[in-house]
C-alpha cells in the first residue's frame, strides 16, 4: 500500500478524484464564497493539493502564495 507521499507524487488523478467526492455537495465552496470576501485579498494556502480550494479565490484574490511538497499536485492544480 503506498504512503502519503506517494500517492501525492504518483496518483494525483485519482487523488482528485476521490477528494472531490469528499463534498459532492459543494458545501465547502458555498461557505467559502459567502463567508470570505476574496477581493483585494493576499491569500496564503499550504498544502494546496490538487486546487481544490484555490479554484475559489485565484481569479478574485489581489494575490496568492500557494505551496504544496507535490510538484504533481502543483501541476496537476494548474
Amino acid at each position: 500500500m503506498p504512503n502519503m507521499f506517494e500517492v501525492y507524487q504518483s496518483y494525483s488523478d485519482l487523488y482528485d478524484e476521490l477528494v472531490n467526492h469528499e463534498d459532492y455537495n459543494n458545501h465547502l465552496y458555498k461557505f467559502l464564497n459567502n463567508n470570505i470576501q476574496w477581493e483585494n485579498k493576499i491569500v496564503g494556502e499550504f498544502g494546496i493539493g490538487t486546487g481544490r480550494v484555490t479554484k475559489n479565490y485565484i481569479d478574485k484574490a489581489q494575490k496568492a502564495f500557494v505551496y504544496d511538497n507535490s510538484q504533481n499536485m502543483i501541476d496537476k492544480a494548474k
